[in-house]
C-alpha cells in the first residue's frame, strides 16, 4: 500500500488530490477550494463499468468521472474518486480553469502511479 499527494492552486487556494494505492485498487479524495467536501462519487471496476453518485447541488462528477476513467485505463485496476471542490462565485469560465488545474494534478498522479 502506497500513499502521496499530489497539490495543485487556482488564485490562491488549494486543490488537493490524496491517492491511496492498493494492491488491487486505487482511491483518490480530490478536494479543495473555499469549502472541501465530497460532492461526487465514481468508481470504476475491472470490467471498466463506471458508476457515479452525485449529490443534489454538486457539479464534481466531470472530476470523479474523468479521474476514475483514466486512472483505470492507465492501470487496468479498479479506482474510486471522491470530489468536493468550491469556490464561492465562480463563472463557467473560471470553472474551466478549475477543470485544466486538476487535469495537470492527474497526469502528475499518472506518472507517480506509474513510478511504484
Amino acid at each position: 500500500m502506497k500513499t502521496f499527494a499530489c497539490n495543485g492552486e487556482w488564485r490562491g487556494r488549494k486543490i488537493t488530490a490524496s491517492v491511496l494505492v492498493l494492491d488491487q485498487g486505487i482511491r483518490v479524495d480530490l478536494y479543495g477550494g473555499d469549502l472541501p467536501h465530497i460532492g461526487a462519487v465514481s468508481a470504476v471496476s475491472c470490467d471498466k463499468r463506471l458508476e457515479t453518485i452525485l449529490f443534489p447541488g454538486h457539479r464534481e462528477a466531470v472530476l470523479s468521472e474523468s479521474w476514475a476513467a483514466s486512472l483505470n485505463r492507465q492501470t487496468g485496476m479498479p479506482v474510486a474518486v471522491t470530489a468536493g471542490i468550491h469556490y464561492d462565485g465562480v463563472t463557467r469560465e473560471d470553472i474551466e480553469e478549475i477543470v485544466k488545474v486538476t487535469e495537470e494534478m492527474r497526469k502528475q498522479v499518472m506518472e507517480k502511479i506509474s513510478l511504484l
